[in-house]
């Protein structure tokens, strides 16, 4: 008798759990997944912070080696097998299921995406003796909310960090809980594709995370237009996760700003010569090189610089903490290069800032700040248009190379240069090749005893009449490096020099003012009939050795030019004995 109660016992024990079974853990032919409660990972509803709402058609889990897929939306759905055991066997259970389908490598992924309805994917976990798959979640979500009172703020990235880690290698707690090791500089990325427009109503953004008290917390911001800003939860607060439930971030969300600091920097010259001709031109993939390549602008006619700006915006153009954005009017030709920041500051290098910009009419350079300038070459190179330029604000103090700085600026008014500082420079070859448009030009400013090479440096300058360099000295300026130092000069009548206008070995340039057989019309003096310098005995005795013997011999048939040598502090003629031709 008590044997038979035994197995009486068992039996209804074993009706019981199957009934039970039956009633929790249908017994379907294919996975049919359902989640538990009020928890979802596509949309909720604002009622308390529950998470609400249903499958999407196409989401993916993976059960036991199986990859599937749901079938329609809803709070539960049909999934079908995609890859694994193709015909899985329905009394093969247990059965492990994880959303989304990645995580069953038991690694919580460090790169999320936006989605505007809700949370884009919060893990979840199912385990079932049958094919039924009661999901529930083992993450929690951080909600963070975002305005601003600027225009133009999109949001393309946010990233987080926090004091342990936010994604990696994780297990389950004995509640179901997803648990995570590693070290705590594993955070999240969010990425927002499209970028996510701002204005003054708070958009949210949920990141899942696992339970747990994050402290030190850091939310860091990238626009869509470069510009950037942290977000960091106060000492010694916490962001309370809580597993399926959203949790309102802790950080006090204030107007997006740029980063703290006060001063932006300009990119390379190179650079951002390449930059602004992308965005004029609306070519994105002009190469970085196409500066050497003569790609020519004919569309920039004015370049502003505007600092202190709270609504800078436009096309990024990199190289700087605080973002620096550059905006054209098509209409205006104006290029609108603007910051955040109170203060502009030039790049080091400034090669070639300018060149092949042939519309630019003007430039100053008013506002910006250029302490540490090393490097003007070619920065208005081919400049073919431009007429005037303000040079009083830029420091070239610590400028070493001024190579082709102004050349072939045809239709360039001369400078004021009494503020250009050059007593470190060392190349100032070609500086005024191709100034066509010149008259006179006063260089007593100009300190010139570091400087080692003069190549080219008036050359083709046709329109020149006067020129003072009596500042100028040579003393690290070989022979060889004034070679067509007054190359097709035709208009020039008058050149004053200090005595200390001569090389230092004494050379002969080659080609100095004129070539053997260059025509009359392009020698020096030629249209003033005659070419004074007002020297030194010494410098006189120099220029004799030079070809200006053949301007004034008429050398090769072009017609003899008069030249005269006067003491530059008498006036009294010099005379010289003039080297054979």
């Amino acid at each position: 008798m008590k044997r038979l109660i035994t197995q009486l016992s068992v039996i209804l024990a074993a009706v019981a759990l199957a009934v039970g079974c039956t009633e929790k853990y249908p017994s379907p032919d294919h996975y049919v997944g359902v989640i538990a409660g009020d928890f979802t990972r596509t949309a909720y509803t604002a009622e308390g912070n529950m998470l609400k709402g249903s499958w999407t058609e196409g989401d993916e889990i993976s059960v036991n080696g199986n990859l599937c897929a749901a079938a329609a939306a809803g709070r539960s759905s049909d999934f079908y097998v995609l890859s694994g055991p193709m015909a899985p066997d329905r009394n093969a259970g247990p059965f492990t299921a994880w959303y989304p389908a990645e995580i069953a490598r038991h690694e919580l992924p460090n790169v999320q995406a936006y989605q505007a309805s809700g949370p884009f994917e919060v893990p979840m976990m199912a385990t079932s003796p049958t094919m039924y798959l009661e999901f529930k979640p083992i993450c929690g979500l951080l909600e963070i909310r975002l305005s601003t009172q600027l225009e133009n703020i999109e949001v393309s990235m946010l990233e987080l960090v926090a004091d342990k880690p936010l994604s990696g290698a994780f297990t389950l707690d004995e509640t179901g809980k997803a648990v995570l090791g590693g070290p705590a500089e594993n955070g999240i990325l969010m990425e927002c594709e499209p970028a996510v427009p701002l204005g003054t109503e708070p958009v949210s953004f949920w990141v899942s995370l696992p339970e747990g008290e994050y402290g030190n917390l850091t939310i860091h911001m990238t626009a869509a237009d470069g510009r950037t800003q942290d977000f960091v939860l106060a000492e010694g607060q916490k962001a309370p996760v809580r597993c399926g439930r959203i949790t309102a971030c802790p950080i006090v969300m204030e107007s997006i700003l740029p980063q703290e600091g006060d001063t932006a920097y300009l990119p390379a010259g190179q650079e951002f010569n390449i930059a602004l001709k992308r965005i004029a031109n609306q070519n994105p993939n002009l190469a970085d090189n196409a500066i050497e390549t003569t790609t020519t602008d004919s569309s920039i006619i004015r370049i502003d610089f505007v600092k202190g700006d709270p609504n800078a915006s436009g096309v990024p153009l990199g190289g700087s903490d605080i973002p620096v954005y550059g905006s054209f009017n098509a209409e205006t030709g104006v290029m609108t290069v603007s910051t955040t920041a109170p203060h502009l500051h030039m790049a080091t290098d400034c090669y070639g800032m300018f060149r092949y910009m042939a519309a630019l009419e003007t430039m100053s350079f008013e506002g910006l700040e250029s302490d540490g300038l090393a490097d003007i070459s070619y920065i208005f190179n081919h400049c073919h248009n431009l007429k005037t330029v303000d040079l009083t604000a830029l420091n070239t103090s610590e400028v070493r190379t001024m190579d082709n700085a102004f050349s072939y600026a045809q239709q360039l008014q001369v400078p004021d240069l009494s503020h250009f500082d050059t007593h470190n420079v060392r190349c100032m070859r070609s500086l005024f090749n191709h100034c066509t448009s010149f008259k006179e030009l006063d260089l007593r400013s100009f300190k010139t005893e570091q400087c080692t090479i003069m190549t080219y440096m008036f050359y083709y300058c046709t329109s020149l009449e006067k020129l003072d360099i009596s500042s100028f000295d040579l003393q690290n300026v070989s022979g060889s490096n004034l070679t067509y130092h007054f190359f097709a000069t035709p208009a020039l009548k008058e050149v004053r020099t200090s005595d200390k206008y001569i090389p230092n070995d004494k050379g002969t340039p080659s080609n100095y003012c004129t070539g053997s057989g260059t025509s009359k019309s392009l020698r020096m003096g030629s249209i003033n009939n005659g070419v004074t310098f007002y020297t030194t005995q010494a410098v006189a005795d120099w220029l004799a050795t030079t070809n200006l013997r053949w301007i004034k011999s008429g050398y090769n048939g072009k017609g003899a030019i008069p030249v005269y040598f006067l003491d530059s502090s008498t006036g009294t003629e010099l005379s010289v004995t003039w080297a054979a031709n």
